[in-house]
């Protein structure tokens, strides 16, 4: 991380880091599905609130700190059961995080000892 390397407190990410952030360090509780989809939403906005799952890999594959292809499929297998998402498809907000990240709705005012 940039952090480790330089010391330097970063305000913006790329989106192969945002996802990898999500993916690997989301709480249990605390981060709903609407702030989520809030945050994929400002990422997808400048492509009419969809981002094409061709164009995402891509930028999975070739940005900030990318990762391989095998990287990846092994991510998509474990969170989706495959390695790869169907060529074309064009994921919204709802879909990346119901779809992709596995996120279900909870009620804000259930507690951990709930759910357990």
């Amino acid at each position: 991380s940039v952090y480790i390397m330089t010391g330097e407190v970063r305000e913006d990410l790329e989106l192969d880091e945002f996802i990898r952030l999500y993916v690997n360090h989301r709480p249990v509780v605390g981060v709903s599905k609407p702030q989520i989809e809030d945050a994929f939403n400002v990422l997808a906005e400048a492509a009419g609130g969809t981002i094409d799952w061709d164009s995402l890999k891509e930028q999975l594959l070739s940005q900030g700190e990318a990762f391989s292809k095998e990287h990846l499929e092994v991510c998509l297998k474990a969170l989706v059961g495959s390695g790869d998402l169907p060529s074309g498809q064009h994921m919204s907000a709802g879909d990346f995080t119901t779809q992709v990240l596995g996120f279900e709705d909870f009620d804000h005012e259930q507690t951990f000892e709930q759910m357990a």
